[in-house]
């Protein structure tokens, strides 16, 4: 049985993918699986995959597309680690994230999920998110969606740095009512229940964002993230609610 299972979902991306699959398996914690989903048809991706010569590697393929949430819950559905990691198709990890972030917790830890810095890389630009690790003294919804200044607020946590005991996931999973947000869903959700955020000091994750390429959840309104947050008042404060 593996320590860690990592969970990608993926649809219609395969060189993408591929970086994404490469930079798991290329982990220095090797004891692990990695668990495809591929969310629909897609016979290149399919192609590609089985060019990978490591038995470490399983291939899910759904019969029809779920979208990323539901897809990250099929591949967990049969994970056989005692830990998950998540990992988008579009991102990839430097070699010692998982062994970094493992080293943070203890074997027996069931209510913590471990995340790590980020770095943002963009066609103008990189930076390093969060720019302050959340130090479970406050809200967690007021340290994500706060704003102190025009730019932003402080806090920032991504799908691709995420790992948690399966018993934690399996508790929560991700919800496709959260659309986009469906990361951030599931942490407030943990979070309200006492699970405590320990985060890798160091950026152990590439996060490539405004790109022009298909997504995975597809297009996204203004107005479907303003209704998941009045959904989501019991989790996310007052202030944090006016700064999302």
């Amino acid at each position: 049985m593996p320590q860690i299972s990592v969970i990608i979902p993926t649809k219609g991306r395969p060189d993408l993918l591929m970086r994404a699959v490469g930079s798991a398996l290329g982990q220095t914690l090797s004891d692990l699986e990695v668990i495809v989903v591929v969310d629909g048809d897609d016979p290149e991706t399919i192609v590609r995959l089985g060019s990978v010569a490591d038995r470490r590697l399983n291939i899910i393929v759904n019969q029809t597309s779920l979208g990323a949430a539901m897809a990250r819950n099929v591949g967990a559905q049969s994970a056989v680690g005692q830990w998950l990691a998540f990992l988008d198709d579009d991102d990839e990890w430097s070699p010692k994230k998982l062994e970094e972030q493992l080293s943070l917790v203890r074997s027996d830890d069931i209510n913590v999920i471990v995340t790590c810095l980020t770095q943002i890389v963009t066609p103008f630009g990189q930076s390093i998110r969060p720019k302050k690790i959340y130090d479970n003294s406050g809200a967690l919804s007021e340290w994500l969606f706060d704003r102190r200044t025009l730019a932003g607020g402080e806090g920032f946590i991504q799908t691709s740095s995420l790992v948690m005991p399966k018993s934690l996931f399996d508790k929560f999973q991700f919800r496709p009512s959260a659309g986009e947000h469906d990361d951030w869903d599931l942490l407030l959700r943990a979070a309200s229940v006492g699970a405590k955020i320990i985060t890798a000091p160091e950026s152990l994750v590439r996060c490539y964002i405004e790109e022009q390429r298909a997504r995975l959840t597809g297009s996204y309104k203004l107005e479907q993230s303003l209704e998941w947050a009045k959904a989501s008042k019991g989790i996310i404060t007052p202030r944090a609610y006016s700064g999302f």
